[in-house]
């Protein structure tokens, strides 16, 4: 069996999804699958150490805004790197504004276990220069989309000995940038099985449940 660390991306603006989260679809996610492991993920500059946990939180010294994400994520894998090596088979990327299916996604896992990376294919070409007040380094190729994605300790390996602070500064999308740095070597593919699993706020599901509250 392969054990997977769900790391659901948050910040302090919206703490108040971790409840909601939790009470909708993480729980019963969780409590139903031995081999899924989770934390919340939060950047907090200020902290004195490169990292704090609390339960089931990481704090990572760093940035909690989104023009910066990609620093954010970056911390968080060499992190993973350096304190759970090998613990995992992978490593999840997960948007807190996901609202996932169960069912849906853990037999999906099973489908792709085969798969070292894998997320929401993503062919729209993204111009170079800046995207949102964030650059964007030039057009390499699909990628998979930052909401949701997941890979392999192999992967995880890759990303960190190959990630520099130029990669960082040349391209503030975390999705495109990690597909970037690794596609060399673990190709971006489109996947011809069924992916929907998760939905986002403005979907009635949220909305029937409140979740869109902000």
């Amino acid at each position: 069996t392969k054990r997977y660390l769900l790391c659901i991306i948050s910040c302090e603006k919206y703490r108040y999804r971790k409840q909601l989260i939790k009470k909708y679809w993480l729980n019963n996610l969780i409590n139903n699958n031995d081999n899924i492991d989770y934390l919340f993920i939060y950047g907090n500059d200020n902290l004195s150490n490169d990292y704090e946990l609390f339960e089931d939180e990481l704090h990572l010294k760093c940035d909690d805004g989104y023009i910066k994400l990609n620093k954010k994520v970056c911390c968080l894998w060499q992190y993973l790197l350096k304190r759970h090596s090998k613990k995992y088979d992978f490593y999840i990327k997960c948007d807190d504004d996901n609202y996932i299916n169960r069912y849906k996604f853990t037999g999906l896992l099973t489908n792709t276990i085969h798969i070292d990376y894998f997320g929401i294919y993503n062919n729209n070409k993204v111009a170079e220069g800046l995207c949102r007040n964030m650059m964007v380094d030039k057009w390499q190729g699909p990628f998979y989309e930052g909401c949701i994605y997941w890979f392999s300790y192999d992967v995880l390996s890759h990303y960190c000995k190959n990630i520099t602070d130029k990669h960082l500064k040349n391209n503030s999308l975390e999705d495109k940038l990690f597909s970037d740095i690794v596609r060399a070597k673990f190709p971006i593919k489109l996947y011809d099985g069924n992916i929907r699993f998760s939905g986002y706020p403005y979907y009635n599901n949220y909305a029937q449940i409140g979740y869109c509250n902000d």
